[in-house]
């Protein structure tokens, strides 16, 4: 049997991170194993939605989150300051980072690829998310097993 995808989302209290849980959490073959935020600290990641809860409480600290879940994949969804961090932090924790969140820089593009060079590790960047954003996360995902 395979192993699942294991899934950390930042930016998860937040209109989109709460749809990416949602998906992560109604996908087969890939596991929700932290929740990031700054605001509902504590809370189930599932929120009020009208889905399961996950039973992964929302955390601040990205790092720590990452140490202690061994994610395979960090989902962004915050601002573009918090984004760069959190992807550095991802890269530098062995962790692919995906991101939707809109609003990065040339500069900041650039910078990123310095660090996936450095890191050796995949990154997609797609801060134009539209309905087929769930899918391509799945599979980036599921390319990221597969790829250096």
């Amino acid at each position: 049997m395979d192993t699942p995808i294991r899934v950390a989302v930042a930016g998860a209290a937040g209109r989109m991170g709460r749809e990416v849980v949602r998906a992560v959490v109604e996908a087969t073959g890939i596991d929700l194993v932290a929740a990031v935020d700054r605001v509902e600290l504590g809370s189930d990641a599932g929120g009020d939605a009208l889905f399961a809860k996950p039973g992964v409480p929302i955390t601040s600290d990205l790092k720590a989150a990452l140490a202690q879940c061994h994610a395979d994949v960090l989902v962004d969804f915050t601002i573009p300051s918090s984004a760069m961090g959190n992807i550095e932090i991802a890269l530098h924790s062995g962790v692919s980072p995906v991101v939707g969140t809109t609003g990065l820089s040339p500069a900041d593009l650039e910078q990123v690829g310095k660090w996936v060079s450095e890191a050796g590790i995949g990154t997609l960047i797609a801060p134009n998310f539209a309905i087929g954003a769930v899918l391509m996360m799945e599979f980036a995902a599921r390319a990221a097993q597969f790829m250096p």
